[in-house]
């Protein structure tokens, strides 16, 4: 396992030296696609107010947003894949939205963090769905508490009633760490998945959306493209990223922008709940990935 560590911690320095090389990589975007709605309205002025207002020394952004910004990957996977699994999960009715979303975005942001970490040695080579979830069996099987695994650097405040919304961020932290470790049970995924989440991730829809999905992550970045014409929740979750791959100069700015997005989602009344929890999800996922990266990334910061 240290030896493990050890490698990572070169080659992922390796490929973060070279993005550093491209300061576009981690430059804030332009804010003038992002005016679809009051929210994103409301999102961006909060954007444009962090980075007016931004630290002219940086000493430390060479760590923090760094992990930032693997993050930020690993969050978009489980957005948008989160996306797809309510989509697929919806035929069968609220309960398969709210269970697609969930396994959907576990998965999807596990592949994206793996097909990161995978360019820094050989080439952007993502896992299969199939072997993902190979490795979230091993950790139901486990049966672990999740709420043992949150965040502990971060406070995330959630609406009343969501803060097992979390178990999401803890489950990526787990099922990424045993595919990495290459612990993938040999149990048929169907005789440990729920029927339902079973029938979500093996369908067409889902497994060629993954594939589709982090495929165009790898080739044009999480915030290619979008414009006012796409979905209001595209929007803010993309500002979100945006905010935390371009701000943070230390961990409390990453508490602080993901609870201010909690914050001015909840009282929105321009997105559905279940789009709403899908954020949250996604928001989840990107502190706990930051967890995760950071002792790897920088085994010896002090923050």
């Amino acid at each position: 396992m240290k030896s493990f560590y050890l490698s990572l911690i070169l080659v992922v320095g390796m490929f973060l030296g070279a993005c550093s090389q491209n300061d576009d990589v981690m430059q804030p975007k332009t804010s003038e696609n992002y005016q679809a709605s009051e929210l994103v309205q409301r999102l961006q002025n909060f954007n444009d107010s962090l980075l007016s207002n931004r630290p002219e020394s940086r000493l430390s952004w060479a760590d923090i947003g760094r992990i930032c910004f693997v993050a930020a990957h690993d969050a978009y996977g489980a957005y948008k894949l989160g996306k797809i699994g309510a989509q697929v999960g919806s035929f069968v009715g609220p309960e398969g939205t709210i269970v697609g979303a969930a396994v959907g975005g576990v998965i999807g942001g596990v592949g994206a963090s793996y097909g990161a970490y995978s360019g820094t040695r050989s080439g952007y080579n993502f896992p299969s769905p199939q072997t993902v979830v190979a490795a979230y069996v091993t950790v139901l099987e486990d049966s672990l508490v999740y709420s043992n695994y949150y965040p502990s650097k971060f406070s995330l405040v959630l609406p009343s009633g969501k803060s097992t919304l979390q178990d999401i961020g803890a489950a990526h932290n787990l099922v990424l760490s045993n595919l990495m470790d290459n612990v993938l049970s040999n149990t048929p995924a169907n005789n440990v998945l729920t029927s339902l989440e079973y029938s979500i991730l093996f369908s067409h829809d889902y497994i060629s959306e993954y594939y589709e999905i982090l495929n165009d992550l790898e080739s044009n970045g999480f915030s290619a493209g979008l414009s006012s014409n796409d979905p209001i929740d595209d929007q803010v979750f993309n500002l979100y990223l945006n905010a935390l791959t371009s701000y943070p100069t230390q961990v409390s700015d990453i508490e602080l922008i993901s609870n201010q997005y909690v914050n001015l989602v909840d009282q929105s009344d321009e997105l559905t709940t279940n789009e709403k929890d899908i954020i949250y999800r996604g928001i989840c996922v990107a502190v706990s990935s930051y967890e995760f990266w950071e002792p790897i990334l920088y085994p010896d910061q002090k923050q």
